[in-house]
């Protein structure tokens, strides 16, 4: 017997969790990107509720990732273009400053 129950969610609950249209969400389900059910009698199934908090956990922990990445990304070119602003600048502070010092010799 095993030492902790699991709760089980039947497919109305797990539609309601996870915001999918119920075609979309069978199309999930057979690809394997959402957990299979378990068949808990002759006609019905369900879902382990952890398995769907394990899913949206995953999804969110996604999303999060993305979002850090394109913030790096951003980040990462803003520094680039102030590297190249500064090495602009100092080549034209560089251009300009031998004139000036040829005249003063």
């Amino acid at each position: 017997m095993p030492d902790e129950l699991r709760r089980m969610l039947r497919r109305e609950a797990v539609l309601e969790i996870t915001g999918h249209h119920p075609k979309t969400f069978e199309r999930l389900v057979a690809q394997g990107l959402l957990p299979a059910p378990i068949k808990i009698g002759p006609r019905a199934v369900a879902w382990p509720e952890d398995e769907i908090v394990a899913w949206q956990v995953r999804k969110i922990a996604e999303r999060d990732a993305a979002q850090n990445a394109k913030r790096e990304e951003r980040e990462r070119a803003a520094r680039e273009r102030a590297e190249r602003e500064a090495r602009r600048v100092e080549y034209e502070t560089n251009r300009a400053e031998p004139h000036r010092e040829r005249r003063n010799t």
